[in-house]
């Protein structure tokens, strides 16, 4: 009788012991199914706070990580929200939600940097091509954007043109007389200084 009542006894023990923490996991999926709720109804803010309240009853609640990364993920938040997955991840490595999520993130963001450095690469290219561009071509391309009405862009191959011709007066004159027409007088009077050391006779 006395062993049956120490059973009893050890058996009560348990219970209140493990009854805490068995409450606190009650709660915490509950804040996620609450959160959830306003998640599907784009209510983020609620969800966040749902996700973030199940986390602070069981931090190592891997669901509520992933959800609160999907809330990070969905109101473009993309660094957050891959830290939730991955630690969603690490606590349940089985994750396949959460996997898929990292994936998907990180593809994107692979995709953004090759773009980024295709951009890159072209305005090099560009950059390259225009600093090679021979004196007669870019005084070309600086006379067909001025007839246009493109003087801003027409300035850069009239000084390209001039850099490979530094003593043609009349390319310094036009990049003179562009810059004052957009009333860079500083710049005009610099250009039509130099102008005047080879048109002496230039009224």
């Amino acid at each position: 009788m006395q062993n049956r009542g120490q059973k009893i006894f050890f058996l009560l023990l348990i219970v209140i012991y493990l009854l805490p923490t068995s409450l606190e996991a009650a709660s915490a999926k509950f804040h996620v199914d609450v959160g959830l709720n306003h998640f599907y109804k784009k209510r983020f803010l609620e969800a966040y706070r749902e996700f973030k309240a199940a986390l602070d009853k069981d931090p190592k609640y891997a669901e509520a990580h992933y959800n609160l990364g999907r809330v990070y993920k969905a109101q473009g938040f993309i660094k957050e929200a891959l830290i939730e997955f991955q630690i969603a991840l690490r606590l349940n490595p089985a994750y396949l939600a959460a996997q898929r999520e990292l994936d998907s993130i990180k593809a994107s963001l692979e995709q953004d940097v090759r773009t980024q450095l295709k951009i890159q690469g072209q305005e090099t290219v560009q950059q390259t091509e225009f600093s090679t561009l021979p004196a007669d071509e870019a005084e070309k391309k600086g006379r067909q954007l001025l007839n246009q009405g493109k003087s801003g862009e027409a300035i850069r191959y009239f000084e390209q043109a001039w850099r490979q011709n530094p003593n043609n007066g009349q390319l310094l004159k036009m990049v003179g007389f562009l810059y004052f027409q957009q009333n860079r007088f500083s710049n005009a009077l610099e250009y039509y200084s130099r102008a005047r050391e080879y048109l002496l006779t230039d009224a």
